[in-house]
């Protein structure tokens, strides 16, 4: 087990939104090209959870031989198609700036009606919340985390951060990571 937070460190929601994804994007593609080295093994599986998700995603598309390397990737409660929180943060939240609704960066992510938005030749798997439970993705917005392409893995009645470690969620990740 690896772990990497956004930005390379710790820090509360409103740290982390002060920079971008162009920031993230290498320190994530180092940080996988490390755990490649350091185990010897030839593919990696990615699990990720919220702003992770679109990192992770944005990292695959600019680097596609890294994309090449990573057999699995479970995207959790991921804002692909945006969160509404994220409308009017103003220029100091840049990261929350990318991820509102209809963004340049989403758009450019997700590509032409969707077909860019999971990463093409990875096993991916989304875990959602689709009854309004996760907070981040109020009303229209509860499919926000669903990828066109991807196996879905939906877990009502769970918020944002225990979409990442409830039981029922680890178990069904754990799962699809598992099969070949």
């Amino acid at each position: 087990m690896w772990a990497l937070s956004y930005n390379g460190k710790g820090g509360t929601a409103f740290t982390a939104c002060r920079t971008d994804n162009a920031r993230n994007v290498p320190d994530l593609a180092v940080f996988l090209r490390a755990v490649l080295a350091y185990t010897g093994a030839s593919r990696v599986d990615v699990v990720a959870h919220s702003l992770g998700v679109t990192l992770t995603r944005a990292t695959l598309k600019a680097q596609p031989a890294l994309a090449g390397k990573v057999g699995a990737f479970v995207a959790i409660a991921g804002p692909n198609h945006g969160t509404p929180l994220c409308l009017g943060w103003g220029a100091r939240q840049v990261s929350c700036n990318e991820l509102a609704p209809g963004s340049p960066f989403l758009r450019d992510l997700n590509g032409p009606e969707g077909l860019g938005e999971a990463p093409a030749g990875v096993r991916t798997l989304v875990v959602a919340s689709t009854d309004r439970s996760d907070t981040f993705y109020p009303g229209p917005w509860a499919s926000s985390p669903h990828l066109r392409g991807a196996q879905v893995l939906v877990l009502p009645r769970l918020g944002h951060d225990a979409l990442r470690v409830a039981e029922a969620a680890v178990a069904g990740y754990l799962a699809f990571l598992q099969k070949p």
